[in-house]
């Protein structure tokens, strides 16, 4: 693990006349056993450096999903919204245990929060997480991981549902063309090697979204 300097304290003087004296003394754990830090638990998705690349603690990411439908239908010359509801039932927010390095890593350990996991390399770390619309469940967050890229582009995101009155339904891909699957990511910090980390991320994940979808009488 690479140590960064800091810079040394400063001269402490006395009042006149007063003798400054102490003893201090301190010893060194390794930190790789996880049994050190078993009193100690990191706030989610903490930062440290590892061996030849950064170290994440646990996290989690919670998610849930709401549905608006409209139906329209024609009156007269217009066309109008004659109801609109709620056709999915409100749900707790589902809990997602995100892998290391990629999709198909380890899982993070969740009996032992207090352990860091190990990444491949040092740089900019994100959580990702990809999102299927046309799912039995009408959407669902299928994997979530924690790896260092360098990528400065943001991955895909599901698309817009354009303006209209015709059926529209994101989530049963009624759309030609649509996308069913997404990815999406945050950045959690930056760990390089010999300087000090920058924690952008110090919490769980926590994504909602909701979706309005058309039905024309």
């Amino acid at each position: 693990m690479s140590l960064v300097a800091l810079d040394p304290l400063p001269q402490f003087d006395g009042p006149q006349g007063v003798t400054v004296a102490g003893d201090f003394s301190a010893t060194s754990e390794n930190f790789e056993d996880p049994h050190v830090l078993k009193l100690h638990k990191p706030h989610a998705f903490a930062l440290m450096h590892g061996d030849g690349g950064a170290k994440v603690a646990y996290g989690q990411l919670l998610w849930r999903r709401d549905k608006l439908q409209f139906d329209f239908d024609t009156i007269g010359s217009s066309v109008a919204v004659i109801r609109a509801g709620q056709p999915a039932t409100i749900d707790a927010p589902k809990v997602v245990i995100p892998k290391v390095n990629s999709a198909n890593g380890e899982s993070m350990d969740p009996t032992i929060p207090n352990v860091y996991h190990q990444l491949d390399d040092y740089g900019d770390v994100y959580l990702y997480w990809k999102a299927q619309t046309n799912d039995s469940a009408f959407f669902n967050v299928t994997d979530a991981w924690v790896q260092v890229s360098d990528d400065d582009q943001d991955p895909s995101p599901l698309a817009n549902i354009p303006q209209g009155d015709t059926d529209h339904d994101i989530t049963e891909n009624i759309a030609p063309g649509f996308a069913s699957t997404a990815e999406y990511r945050v950045k959690i910090g930056t760990v390089e090697e010999g300087q000090l980390i920058k924690q952008e991320l110090s919490s769980d994940m926590y994504w909602s979204i909701a979706f309005i979808t058309r039905e024309r009488l």
